[in-house]
């Protein structure tokens, strides 16, 4: 599973696995890989950034993250990935809806939809398949993570393909890196627990709080009902349809961004705004460069890292005024109730900054700050505005707060305050299920499938043995009849 740790690799990290990787392939022969991953991995910031994933994924560990890419470089060769496309799928595959993508969660991560009980007549190699076209399709659109969303409404053990299950696992464990956010079970049946107990075990024990069982009631704490379709309680009349993959430039909204990455930039924050990203995080440029307009300057400027200090977890932000005027900032926090932050708002006057001191208050896991998002607000004030009132200030946000610069911010970790038991470890430590507790459930799988077959010809029979017991009695009735008619032992009407 998805290592959900945000420490970060270094420069050197990244250029030592990027080589290693790179003299393997080379060792090997580039005749046993795709020609798509050669020409990323040749590339040093496609490449580059490839590998930092690898390393995010593994917690910077990197034999771990060696390992990891080359049995990702192997399978990607294996399955031909790059062959794959909706043609070879056939209709049957694309119009009943059991994959696809729609919409986004309130981390701003894409909603990738499992639906097992569409499942027709088709076999799991060919579903295998079918899903490394979506996560690949997924991934060339954007290597931002995604979360899976796997609706059960209504599925028995008959619809749990254990094989293709644990291939799906083995995708986001051990294939594509770092690019799972949730895994969202939307209303898995009593019935399938003990699928769970089965795929719990194909999970690193740490790496299982990703895993989310949710109902109607839960899903918008996680997706926005906006977001949500309407069968899972939401407000999303979306129809399904199969989109083929967009080869020519995406169109672009009136920012000049990609629809896909308009609705990715989006952060739904506690008071219900959506907050938009004005500036990048980070891309092949690297994060932390300043935009022609920029009005405040970010240190960190895409990620607050989170430390033990005093028998407290504190991050810092400091804020730097670069524009000509004065500013005024505001942070928001995706989950205010989990930190305090002093200050939250405030003016400062050109070239001046200010520390932000961000606390997590107690009760609070270390895992559960790698979810949250810090949104910083800020507009330019009069020139003579640097001494405003607080409840001046406050009137400008409610009148303004829409003309404000905004930057989103990731948070994550230190590697030495990453060990207690709240916090994702490396997937590599996964312990394997046991082919026969496997086959046991396979097992109880085809012998559910066999008694509902037994059952149905039983109710077949029951039919046809109520009619023939029926038609006797009708028969012996009518028989009698004709005999005391026949006797004159009929009795006056």
């Amino acid at each position: 599973m998805v290592v959900i740790t945000s420490v970060e690799p270094t420069e050197e990290q990244v250029k030592l696995l990027h080589s290693k990787v790179a003299q393997e392939v080379s060792a090997i022969g580039e005749e046993n890989f795709l020609k798509s991953d050669l020409t990323r991995l040749k590339n040093e910031t496609r490449g580059g950034n490839w590998m930092r994933r690898f390393l995010l994924h593994q917690d910077s560990e990197m034999d771990a993250a060696f390992k990891m890419a080359m049995d990702a470089l192997k399978v990607r060769f294996e399955y031909k990935i790059d062959d794959l496309n909706p043609d070879m799928f056939g209709e049957k595959f694309l119009s009943v809806g059991g994959f696809f993508q729609r919409g986004c969660d309130k981390d701003g991560c894409r909603i990738f939809v499992i639906k097992p009980k569409t499942r027709t007549d088709e076999k799991t190699d060919e579903l295998k398949k079918l899903l490394l076209y979506w996560f690949d399709r997924l991934e060339r659109e954007s290597e931002e993570k995604i979360t899976v969303f796997v609706e059960l409404t209504g599925c028995g053990i008959r619809d749990m393909d254990m094989d293709f299950t644990r291939f799906l696992v083995s995708c986001l464990q051990e294939y594509y890196p770092y690019f799972l956010n949730y895994l969202i079970m939307f209303e898995m049946p009593w019935i399938l627990n003990a699928a769970w107990k089965v795929i719990k075990s194909w999970l690193p024990p740490k790496s299982q709080a990703v895993v989310k069982f949710l109902d109607p009631k839960s899903l918008p704490e996680y997706i926005a009902p906006d977001q949500a379709l309407v069968e899972w309680g939401g407000n999303d009349a979306y129809t399904y349809r199969f989109i083929p993959e967009k080869t020519q430039i995406e169109a672009t909204s009136a920012n000049g961004l990609s629809a896909l990455e308009e609705m990715r930039r989006k952060v739904h924050f506690a008071d219900g705004e959506t907050g938009s990203m004005d500036t990048e995080i980070s891309d092949a440029s690297g994060p932390g460069r300043i935009s022609e307009g920029q009005l405040v300057k970010l240190k960190p400027s895409d990620e607050i890292l989170f430390h033990r200090e005093d028998n407290e977890t504190i991050g810092t932000i400091v804020l730097t005024n670069i524009a000509t005027k004065p500013i005024t900032y505001k942070i928001k926090i995706t989950s205010p109730d989990k930190y305090s932050v002093r200050p939250s708002t405030g003016v400062l006057s050109t070239d001046a900054n200010v520390t932000v001191a961000i606390t997590v208050k107690a009760g609070y896991h270390t895992s559960s700050i790698v979810r949250d998002k810090f949104l910083v607000m800020a507009f330019e004030l009069d020139a003579n505005a640097a001494n405003l009132s607080s409840a001046v200030l406050t009137d400008l946000w409610k009148s303004r707060s829409d003309t404000a610069q905004q930057f989103r911010l990731r948070c994550s970790v230190a590697a030495g305050d990453a060990s207690d038991q709240g916090f994702i470890t490396s997937a590599s430590s996964a312990s394997k299920p046991s082919d026969d507790v496997l086959k046991k459930l396979n097992d109880i799988a085809n012998g559910q499938k066999r008694l509902e077959s037994k059952l149905s010809y039983q109710k077949y029979f029951l039919i046809l043995q109520f009619f023939l017991v029926l038609s006797l009695i009708i028969f012996t009735f009518k028989g009698q009849l004709i005999r005391q008619i026949t006797d004159g032992t009929c009795p006056a009407p």
